[in-house]
């Protein structure tokens, strides 16, 4: 939805893009896809990595929000680069936090999105949140620490 010249603008540079990409990121991994090698990246490096990471995330969810003991849950993270959060029994919505986080620089995904079909009636919907642990460990553990700042906050 748009003015028509912006709109065929962006339908000539996709059509330019999509048909006449570098080959030079492509000739640079050709040899790592030739031996295989390239299949143990995700193995050896990737999944280490953001375990790591999610471990992190989680050691602060325990630090900060067992500090306001607040009922939480996490799912497990099994190859995500975030967290699902359920905050339970939270007198406002994921939505409303995300509003008061994103004031304190914090970014969120509020679960709202996340439960099509259940009943408005459902209060799951509303206490469960993403959290991404993709940046440093110092970033998302200061973001969980004002999340839990305002979770404490929110039940005051």
């Amino acid at each position: 939805v748009g003015p028509p010249a912006i709109i065929r603008a962006i339908k000539s540079l996709t059509a330019i893009i999509g048909l006449s990409n570098t080959n030079f990121g492509q000739q640079l991994l050709l040899p790592l896809v030739e031996s295989g090698e390239l299949l143990q990246f995700g193995p050896r490096v990737l999944q280490p990595f953001y375990r790591e990471r999610s471990h992190a995330a989680l050691d602060a969810v325990r630090e900060f929000l067992g500090a306001t003991r607040t009922n939480w849950a996490a799912h497990a993270s099994e190859g995500a680069f975030f967290l699902w959060l359920w905050l339970r029994g939270m007198p406002i919505t994921t939505t409303e936090l995300y509003h008061r986080l994103k004031a304190r620089d914090v970014l969120v995904v509020p679960g709202e999105f996340f439960f099509y079909g259940l009943p408005e009636s459902s209060s799951h919907q509303h206490e469960c949140l993403r959290i991404s642990f993709a940046q440093s460990p110092d970033v998302v553990r200061e973001g969980i620490r004002r999340l839990a700042e305002e979770v404490a906050g929110g039940r005051d």
